[in-house]
């Protein structure tokens, strides 16, 4: 039975101030950077150069690749994604480049044709589930549950990111077998990044709200996600949300919300008396390389490790992880370009030199 209450108003006013605080990326995009196949997408068209001066050129490029419309996500490299937008005309589909504006929090790109260049943006991105032929429920269920059984300990990003992805898109079109089971699952799982780990309830809660099926003893799982010692006000903004989101009836929901709501207060005094460790509160991929985790990670103040990680995924908007390492590794070995001296916030020194060093490094491989 579907259930009409919602979550009170002050806690979705509280939600809506968590996320622009706390939120430097909006999850459905970051997501979708770790994702290839096909999205449905609102697209919006600016031409940059109009090879035949046509003054229609907008309209046409709007008529053919425009608002709602299908975009093959081919090749993913280092944050920057090959596609290409459909013909809806039945001419030839439009080559794009896309990478996400962490600015503005917009998948935008470029791209070029017979007749012109253009930019645009990508919106209400949704992966395009595939046909029911392909689907099984309980194909789906071991393939899940294999992943979640085998990295149990220690999660893999892209693991985590794939899970979403089969749970949420697949549950949109067929039943998911002992959804409750893969959900407990997936909870009990764990991450060596802290942030990561946060994300793991974060992403059990983000399919929770999106199930389009009724889940087994959903109090308790909602009871556990709130309960759960892992949880931070970045997390709890989601379980709130799933909760309100969420289609089905839950038991004992007052009870939940009045437990959530008082959570809440517990986490935010908590934050606030005492931040702890900063890991940041967004869905970016962390770092892979064991020079670059241990660089950070042995830093010798939680001071420096904010700095260094604020520095990394700002770097990481541009530049590959291998750069950033190869930079470090310079800077370890040469020190500051002007005066040789040691660098004391190498992360942050790369990001307001990083042109420079790797223009330096290039020279030093010739």
């Amino acid at each position: 039975m579907r259930k009409a209450m919602r979550i009170p108003l002050l806690t979705l006013l509280f939600l809506v101030i968590n996320f622009i605080n706390h939120n430097l990326f909006a999850e459905d995009n970051s997501l979708a950077l770790q994702f290839t196949g096909t999205l449905r997408c609102q697209v919006d068209i600016e031409v940059l150069s109009n090879y035949t001066n046509n003054s229609n050129a907008r309209n046409d490029f709007m008529e053919a690749f425009g608002n709602d419309n299908l975009i093959d996500i081919q090749d993913n490299y280092d944050g920057v994604i090959h596609g290409r937008i459909r013909n809806k005309n039945g001419g030839l589909d439009l080559q794009i480049l896309i990478s996400l504006n962490f600015a503005t929090v917009q998948l935008e790109f470029v791209g070029s044709s017979l007749v012109g260049t253009v930019k645009g943006v990508l919106v209400n991105c949704q992966q395009r589930p595939p046909a029911l032929a392909e689907l099984d429920g309980e194909a789906i269920y071991a393939k899940v549950a294999h992943i979640l059984e085998n990295e149990q300990s220690n999660l893999n990003y892209y693991s985590l990111v794939s899970v979403f992805n089969m749970l949420s898109n697949a549950g949109a079109v067929t039943s998911i077998s002992h959804l409750d089971k893969l959900l407990w699952m997936l909870m009990e799982c764990r991450n060596e990044d802290l942030r990561v780990d946060r994300m793991v309830l974060i992403i059990t809660s983000m399919i929770i709200g999106k199930s389009q099926q009724e889940i087994n003893d959903i109090s308790k799982l909602f009871e556990a996600l709130i309960d759960n010692p892992r949880t931070t006000v970045w997390v709890m903004a989601y379980i709130a949300d799933a909760l309100g989101d969420y289609d089905y009836e839950v038991v004992d929901y007052d009870r939940l919300i009045d437990k959530l709501e008082k959570k809440l207060d517990f986490l935010i005094k908590q934050e606030t008396d005492n931040p702890g460790e900063y890991y940041g509160d967004h869905f970016m991929e962390p770092p892979q390389t064991d020079y670059v985790k241990n660089y950070i990670n042995n830093l010798d103040s939680p001071e420096k490790r904010k700095s260094a990680r604020i520095n990394y995924y700002l770097l990481r908007q541009n530049y590959s992880e291998e750069q950033i390492k190869s930079c470090l590794i310079y800077l370890q070995k040469n020190g500051d370009l002007e005066s040789g001296a040691p660098v004391e916030y190498r992360l942050r020194y790369l990001y307001r030199n990083i042109e420079r060093l790797l223009q330096s490094i290039g020279r030093e491989g010739h």
